[in-house]
């Protein structure tokens, strides 16, 4: 399952703290915020540059024909929409977790699906419970619907990445070889 989670919980992730340095003026416009290992990282998605030659036999510009879809401007509506919605902790804790066991429910089915289930049913009645209970909020369906809005498209790009990563291994476009591939390409 953790194989499953690794880059679904990574995208959400990256998302969440680049809208949140964003809000906070850490970062501007065109950059994108992460975190790797202790260290913070930031770059600018607009002046990129990636040096591909030791894992492929084709440049970057040259990937881009497997990459039709606008990358920069999926990211600024998903980074929008959080910024809109300016999710708790326990919302944004509520999102990853529903992100990530969808898709390992999806992708493993069986005995895996059925607990990934549970896992979500329990923690819906824990979020009702905190709308409820914790910020006296009996009215939350628009936040629940935004949120929903912002995992699906997410799970969206994921799906569009699966077909690139297919497609790329149909033309042979890179030729490591993962000990874990699994951590490496989307659930």
């Amino acid at each position: 399952m953790l194989k499953g989670l690794w880059n679904v919980f990574g995208r959400l992730e990256k998302v969440a703290t680049t809208a949140i340095a964003r809000q906070q003026k850490l970062c501007g416009e065109s950059m994108l915020m992460a975190y790797v290992e202790k260290d913070v990282v930031v770059c600018d998605i607009k002046n990129l540059e990636v040096d591909l030659s030791w894992c492929s036999r084709y440049t970057f510009e040259q990937l881009k024909f497997f990459d039709s879809h606008d990358h920069e401007k999926q990211l600024d509506i998903l980074i929008q929409l959080i910024l809109e919605l300016q999710p708790t902790d326990v919302e944004l804790s509520y999102m990853l977790c529903q992100l990530c066991f969808h898709q390992v429910g999806k992708k493993y089915q069986g005995e895996i699906l059925e607990v990934t289930d549970r896992f979500q049913e329990i923690l819906s009645n824990h979020l009702h419970d905190y709308y409820v209970n914790n910020r006296q909020q009996v009215k939350y369906a628009n936040r629940i619907s935004n949120m929903m809005k912002i995992n699906n498209i997410i799970q969206q790009c994921i799906y569009r990445d699966r077909v690139k990563s297919e497609l790329m291994k149909v033309f042979d476009v890179f030729y490591v070889k993962c000990s874990h591939p699994d951590l490496f390409i989307n659930s």
